[in-house]
């Protein structure tokens, strides 16, 4: 919190500017996993879904092209995650991944 504040005070127009943008995207990306939890939720009651199987997550590291932060290019190392899902049979005979 104490950055935010930092930033608010002291940073130019263009640093308040991506501060506001940054926390409305967040803001919006809660609101839509919010939504998206609900409806699975009144989908899987109404349908019957049962639990039937889980994976685990895993992690993976890569190395690739990308833009440094003085506008050259340069190598990157990408990291990609997948999280733990669970199957769940429902009365439509479809197994969904959650």
């Amino acid at each position: 919190m104490k950055l935010l504040k930092e930033i608010w005070a002291n940073d130019t127009w263009l640093g308040r500017w991506l501060l506001i943008v940054s926390l409305l995207i967040l803001t919006l990306t809660l609101a839509v996993l919010h939504q998206d939890v609900k409806e699975w939720e009144e989908f899987s009651k109404a349908h019957s879904c049962k639990i039937v199987g889980r994976t685990s997550g895993d992690s993976q590291v890569a190395v690739g092209p990308g833009i440094t932060r003085s506008g050259t290019v340069g190598v990157a190392i990408v990291t990609t995650y997948t999280s733990d899902k669970t199957g769940w049979l429902c009365d439509d005979g479809i197994t969904y991944w959650r």
